[in-house]
């Protein structure tokens, strides 16, 4: 596991639209995107899990706020809203890996 790096991004693409499919990953994908130029969502943290320096998941915390009438809900220190994105890279590699 390490930070993701702009470089990542055809390999985030990847397991995005493998875990999700076409039209749902390319959503997701989009939102993922649209949350990484979006200032509001920071402090944010954007990770990949690698296995032989191929990326194979990935997750991305990002700071949200929530308005619903006069009160205000945020996720900072209230819990971790997150969004878990896996394939079967992860599982057929980690099913040979001696951990």
């Amino acid at each position: 596991m390490r930070k993701a790096l702009e470089s990542d991004w055809q390999a985030i693409s990847g397991v995005v639209m493998a875990a999700f499919g076409n039209v749902q990953g390319q959503e997701i994908a989009d939102l993922i995107t649209d949350l990484l130029e979006d200032p509001s969502a920071y402090p944010l943290l954007s990770l990949v899990a690698t296995t032989n320096d191929r990326v194979v998941g990935y997750i991305l915390f990002t700071s949200t706020q929530i308005k619903h009438s006069r009160q205000i809900v945020t996720s900072r220190n209230k819990g971790v809203k997150s969004l878990i994105l896996t394939n079967d890279i992860w599982d057929s590699e980690m099913s040979r890996s001696k951990i």
